[in-house]
């Protein structure tokens, strides 16, 4: 019995004790996770971004969630060249695409946008591709998600390297297509397709694309849409049903962009 009182007043002990974080010569703990331009001290009662005290877990470290922050943001942009990443880190939101994406769907004011999708379509070159990969990066900052980027060129030819004959092939491609479904997380993902009708008409191709717009659908995810295709087109091309979903107000805010090929007067001589 002497025993248990003893350990019990041990236990205490330890329970109550703060970890000095400084270093054996005097200097402070660098916290991992701080902003390599910006370095401060490790929190006593950070564990590895967690933050933990006598009565347990209380968080992530607000540390922890910039770093995810930023790995996120570098993770999205490494898919792309220096030139794009620049456009898309210096993108203004006050001309353009990104304008009417700013009064229709998602204002500086707003913590998060006004519904979880948007629909981004119009003719080619009005910065519909360079406003959905910026409001990507905006809405990874906003929410810590990881964003899953598909050119829908891509996701056609892994249905159609489906069907391939050499197993090795199609084997890629439907772990590819996997990939994709096991992004359907709204509490984790969110998700970018681009150029959605630009992918080729064979089979049952549309089907397949229809399928993964469904499940993004009923999954509710924050997904970003591109196209050059009307409505009307949309579902001519996916079904009725497909363009239903898209123009389901309470989940998307289809939002279309005119004015003049900006690729064409950017590069008009």
């Amino acid at each position: 019995m002497e025993f248990e009182k003893i350990a019990g007043k041990i236990s205490d002990g330890i329970a109550g004790i703060v970890i000095d974080v400084d270093r054996a010569d005097g200097t402070p703990e660098i916290c991992p996770y701080s902003d390599p331009a910006h370095p401060h001290a490790r929190k006593p009662d950070c564990e590895d971004g967690y933050l933990i005290d006598k009565g347990g877990f209380k968080g992530h470290c607000p540390c922890y969630l910039a770093y995810k922050q930023r790995r996120n943001v570098d993770s999205y942009l490494d898919q792309f060249g220096v030139e794009m990443r620049c456009e898309i880190l210096q993108a203004r939101y006050d001309i353009g695409a990104l304008k009417v994406v700013v009064d229709q769907w998602w204002c500086p004011a707003a913590k998060l946008p006004a519904t979880q999708a948007l629909l981004l379509s119009g003719e080619p070159g009005t910065g519909k591709t360079l406003a959905a990969h910026a409001t990507a990066v905006r809405l990874m900052r906003a929410t810590n998600n990881r964003v899953l980027f598909l050119w829908a060129r891509n996701v056609g030819r892994w249905l159609s390297d489906m069907a391939s004959p050499d197993q090795g092939v199609s084997q890629s491609a439907r772990e590819k297509l996997e990939d994709v479904y096991e992004c359907f997380d709204p509490d984790r993902w969110m998700l970018v397709i681009d150029d959605l009708g630009r992918e080729r008409i064979s089979g049952t191709m549309p089907q397949h694309i229809a399928d993964i717009l469904a499940g993004i659908y009923e999954s509710r995810m924050r997904v970003i849409i591109s196209t050059n295709l009307s409505s009307r087109q949309v579902g001519d091309r996916y079904g009725s049903e497909i363009k239903s979903r898209l123009l389901d107000g309470s989940w998307i805010t289809p939002i279309r962009c005119s004015g003049e090929d900006l690729r064409i007067k950017r590069n008009d001589i």
